[in-house]
């Protein structure tokens, strides 16, 4: 505990964004996943939802594997970073934190949840934290803006998010290592919970083109999915113009959101990727230096 400042996006630390996203982006990113998953050997019939599900179910032998080359694949998927500096996520971070400029952090991801039939990933189904926790702790003069992206509708039976409105004000939380990812330390939970009566948790409901934003301190959890289908998403990590990126020395430059997604905006997500595969490199982060 405890480092504060001001949230970009309020008091509440959260907004839920309807219909922020054009459609067609959406669907560009689940054609390049399906060509991804044709190529990985999961053969595909046509380009609608379902199909990706049925392609990816293919995988569910090794949901750990198929995910972290999910993750490593990312600077084969230009669409995914065409919806992340999109004019849309331009307006919608201006809109909501006041900022005439944004950049992307190199703290993102994109995510598959599998049903909890087919076992529970720490992946994807992570208890209360915030993504502080995920920055450089050399680094402390942060504000970081996610946007928590789904390729899907979501609701709290098919694993969408839980967001704790207002956990803002508490700072940064001592987190650990929890069997199923970063996780605030129970009995830090507890006494917050105890003293703070006001913080309720809400389950978020999204549709096709919306996003979640929240800030750096915001608590949130990942639910079980109780379904039958797979829940993809994307997170992205987004700051202000000129300010510390959370993770330094991943790229020579923060991606502007806005600018055209060309071949020198894919060589810096190839490079931040080239940077992670190294064996050599080592990735500190604030949950794991409490």
């Amino acid at each position: 505990m405890h480092f504060k400042t001001e949230s970009p996006l309020g008091p509440l630390g959260w907004r839920h964004c309807k219909n922020a996203i054009p459609k067609n982006l959406i669907q560009e990113i689940k054609a390049e996943l399906s060509e991804w998953m044709t190529i990985k050997g999961s053969p595909k019939k046509g380009l609608v939802f379902n199909d990706i599900d049925r392609q990816a179910k293919q995988f569910s032998n090794c949901i750990s594997d198929f995910q972290l080359s999910l993750q490593k694949n990312l600077p084969c998927l230009p669409s995914v970073y065409k919806l992340a500096l999109s004019q849309e996520i331009k307006g919608v971070l201006e809109a909501n934190t006041g900022w005439s400029k944004s950049e992307l952090s190199p703290i993102h991801n994109i995510r598959v949840k599998y049903p909890s039939k087919y076992g529970v990933s720490p992946f994807t189904t992570v208890p209360w934290h915030q993504d502080y926790g995920a920055t450089d702790p050399g680094q402390s003069n942060l504000c970081v803006v996610t946007a928590w992206i789904p390729l899907t509708s979501t609701d709290s039976h098919n694993g969408g998010i839980e967001i704790m409105p207002r956990s803002t004000s508490l700072g940064w939380l001592e987190h650990r290592r929890g069997e199923s990812g970063p996780e605030v330390k129970d009995e830090i939970m507890k006494e917050v919970l105890n003293e703070r009566r006001d913080l309720q948790p809400i389950k978020t409901k999204t549709i096709l083109g919306d996003l979640i934003l929240f800030d750096q301190y915001t608590l949130h959890r990942s639910l079980i999915n109780s379904s039958n289908q797979l829940r993809w998403s994307i997170d992205m990590r987004y700051i202000s113009s000129g300010s510390e990126s959370g993770r330094p020395g991943m790229w020579h430059r923060n991606p502007v959101v806005g600018e055209c997604v060309n071949t020198e905006v894919m060589s810096l997500i190839q490079q931040r990727q080239n940077l992670m595969d190294n064996p050599e490199t080592t990735i500190r982060k604030r949950v794991d230096s409490n």
